[in-house]
């Protein structure tokens, strides 16, 4: 039997699918804004810190698809990428999953603003026209809480021993400029990442100035 590390087939014709994402990239200052909470974890040493490189919000967890799929991926994107102008919306505390009283997953909340609420949304049902997977489409069902995963556990025991009352206050926020594409490949020591396409938030503007 195949271990959960190899790379998924499709039945129908045989080639290897990729495992997808579509995400905001946190800048540099918003990392630093998420020091607080790193050293606050590291007192605590209950969960496994998520790198800075790997931080992101997710915008839609597309799974297993195939590769031939990217260029219609990328254009429906950019489509979205199109409609909006780069933004930035406050970090509005820490928050956890799948409950506050058992904390296996750690997180930056992100405030829903109203134009970062239409921009995930968006940037959802551009994926599920090209990429109608289960997960895309019950995430399109659901009122999605915008975060940054910073920490993880996967023992329950070990999730009960953080407070979440004496979580630092976070004044950053998040500035997004683009939408990542971007490639997850499973391995022994965590997920490696990938950049299959960076889409820069009104692009299509810049090329009408441009040429």
């Amino acid at each position: 039997m195949p271990d959960r590390h190899d790379t998924p087939i499709d039945p129908a014709t045989g080639g290897a699918l990729w495992r997808l994402f579509v995400a905001v990239f946190p800048d540099e200052a918003a990392l630093d804004a998420m020091a607080p909470m790193d050293r606050w974890l590291n007192r605590i040493n209950s969960h496994r810190i998520i790198p800075r490189a790997q931080r992101h919000l997710t915008l839609a967890f597309v799974g297993d698809i195939d590769p031939l799929r990217l260029p219609s991926l990328q254009s429906t994107l950019t489509q979205t990428a199109d409609r909006f102008s780069p933004f930035q919306t406050p970090f509005s505390g820490v928050t956890a999953f799948p409950s506050l009283r058992t904390p296996r997953v750690i997180a930056v909340a992100v405030d829903r603003t109203e134009t970062l609420g239409a921009f995930m949304r968006s940037s959802l049902q551009s994926v599920a026209r090209i990429a109608p997977t289960d997960t895309v489409l019950r995430d399109l069902d659901r009122d999605l809480q915008p975060h940054i995963t910073t920490a993880r556990t996967r023992r329950s025991s070990r999730a009960r021993m953080i407070d979440l009352n004496s979580a630092p206050t976070l004044p950053g926020s998040l500035l997004v400029r683009r939408i990542s594409l971007v490639r997850s490949q499973l391995s022994p020591t965590g997920p490696v990442y990938q950049s299959i396409a960076e889409i820069p938030l009104q692009n299509l503007a810049s090329r009408q100035i441009n040429g």
